[in-house]
Order: C-alpha cells, then structure tokens, then sequence
C-alpha cells in the first residue's frame, strides 16, 4: 500500500503537547520563561540525563534541552530581517493570551522590546513578536471574539467594535518614509514652478 492510499487515523484527542527548543543557558532562559512569560519549571522524567527544564503555564509547556558544545545553538539562528519580524514571517512559535496589556506591563518592567507588532490580523488577532536570550520567535496573540470584521479586499480589512476602527498595522518607519516622500514631492514641485516662472518671464523679455 502506498502512503496515498493508507487511511488517516481518526482521533479528535490530538493536542499540540510542548515545543521543544535547543538553548545555550538553562538559567538565562529560565529566567526569561518564568519572570516574563510566567510559566512555571515543572519536574521532567527521571531518566533524563541531559541538561535541560521543562516550563508549563496553563497547557502551553515548553520544554528545552542544553548545549554541551559551545556555539552550537547559535548556529541555529536565522538572520530575520526587521520587515519579516515585524510581519511575523519567521520560525517561530504562538502562544495564545487572554490579554496582551498585562504582558506590555511586564515587557517594560524588565525592558523587554518586541521584535514585532503589535498589529491586527483581518480576523481580529493582536499579535505581538518576542525573541528569548537565544534569539527563538514566540508570538503572543490575543484574540478579539467580540470584533466584527468587515473585508473591504484581499489586501485590506477594516476591524471594528463599538469603541474604535483598527486599520491593518502600518510600521512608524513605512509611514515616516510616507510622509518625507510627499514632503520632497511637494518641494520638487514648488521648484518646477519657479523654474517655469523664470523661463516664461525670461521669454517674454
């Protein structure tokens, strides 16, 4: 029987369990998942011999393994630009929150800065990008069930509640090229007219 052919086991059960990550200090990345993202290390199987923790938090467990060459889990590292971060169009992994205010607190208590975001999907979704001490993705994403959401496009959306309209999420960089680009348009154009000026009163001299 080919692979095509074999039937695909029912079970409704299936869960994501952990994300598995390979770090380079088990104490720096605890620090980082139990002070900022509030997990707690939960004991992992006694036959384990190899340096690592396991952290949980409501059924989100993340579960990581220690280096012993040096070096190592750096190379793993992609070099991610600042527009594919911020876009979220990265490895990386989510985590689902009931709200992000309560992590902004934290994230400015311990001068963490988001790689990405905020921004707000067409569907509703706030997301906001994190990296750890070894440079891994993870997403924080809050869900605004009570929004209703209107497809003006494929590439535009309008997201709106009773209090406010959330555009698609524009960087501060995009939107100050924006303006200095409409700035020197209207320089230019102010020059072109002088250079007219001139010419025509050259010509009708």
């Amino acid at each position: 029987m080919q692979l095509a052919e074999m039937p695909v086991p029912v079970d409704d059960t299936m869960t994501m369990h952990h994300v598995a990550l390979y770090v380079s200090d088990r104490q720096a990345t605890r620090d980082f998942y139990t002070k900022i993202l509030g997990m707690r290390e939960i004991p992992r199987p006694a036959d384990f011999t190899f340096p690592g923790a396991y952290f949980r938090r409501g059924t989100a467990e993340i579960h990581v393994v220690v280096e012993t060459s040096p070096q190592r889990a750096a190379s793993f590292r992609p070099d991610w630009s600042d527009e594919e971060l911020r876009t979220g169009y990265v490895v990386h992994f989510a985590l689902k929150v009931g709200s992000l205010n309560a992590f902004r607190g934290v994230f400015a208590a311990m001068n963490v800065v988001p790689v990405g975001g905020p921004r707000v999907r067409a569907d509703g979704v706030e997301q906001i990008y994190i990296a750890d001490p070894d440079g891994y993705i993870i997403e924080l994403m809050e869900f605004q069930s009570s929004w209703n959401f209107t497809i003006k496009s494929p590439s535009r959306a309008v997201v709106q509640n009773s209090r406010r309209v959330v555009q698609p999420y524009r960087s501060h960089r995009a939107t100050t090229e924006r303006r200095q680009a409409r700035r020197l348009a209207a320089v230019e154009l102010t020059r072109s007219r002088k250079r007219l000026l001139i010419r025509g009163n050259s010509w009708s001299g």
